[in-house]
């Protein structure tokens, strides 16, 4: 149990001082079941007033569920997560004009496989699609599917070397040219 959500502080709708009195409530489960390497269950969710406006009425709600298996040298894993902030109509009649409205969805899985005791290659593929809009002052919709195509060197137990090629396909929009190459070296201490 939270003030505010617990939204990423880079989103608009999270914010450091609550401007409602309601509380978030949030919880998770998760289940091993014990066949071979084990199998991970999840389902995850949070409830509570929407953020960055005090009407504790307009709620927020998330749900998500996981599952990761590890079968020999390969890993899987996906995942599914859903949300809706319900947003607030302002006293114009602007459909979330009082209080933003968000509506998104998204999906992923991903294989990989222990090439050795330091080398792993991996795909991925993911899908998401989001409505956000503020009354009449702004609307974003975007429906996107990325296939991810990498690699993951553990060059010490303290530094992990990676590199990955990103397709970006729009699928509601005009496609432009915005696939990506990138490399990141990651330093555990």
């Amino acid at each position: 149990v939270t003030n505010g959500s617990h939204q990423s502080d880079l989103f608009p709708f999270s914010n450091e001082s609550d401007f409602n009195s309601g509380k978030t409530f949030a919880g998770r489960i998760q289940y091993t079941i014990p066949i071979g390497q084990g199998i991970e269950l999840a389902a995850s969710g949070a409830i509570g007033p929407q953020d960055r406006q005090p009407d504790d009425g307009v709620l927020q709600w998330h749900y998500g569920f996981a599952a990761k298996v590890d079968v020999g040298d390969f890993r899987g894993s996906a995942e599914f997560v859903t949300g809706r902030a319900l947003g607030k109509t302002d006293a114009g009649g602007a459909k979330c004009g009082a209080a933003p409205c968000l509506f998104y969805r998204g999906a992923y899985g991903q294989l990989a496989w222990r090439a050795n005791s330091y080398l792993q290659p991996y795909v991925r593929v993911d899908w998401r699609t989001a409505r956000h809009q503020r009354g009449t002052d702004w609307a974003y919709v975007s429906t996107a599917v990325r296939g991810t195509f990498g690699l993951r060197a553990d060059l010490t137990s303290y530094l992990t070397l990676k590199a990955e090629y990103v397709l970006n396909r729009s699928v509601d929009i005009l496609e432009f040219p915005d696939d990506v190459f990138t490399t990141s070296l990651v330093v555990a201490y």
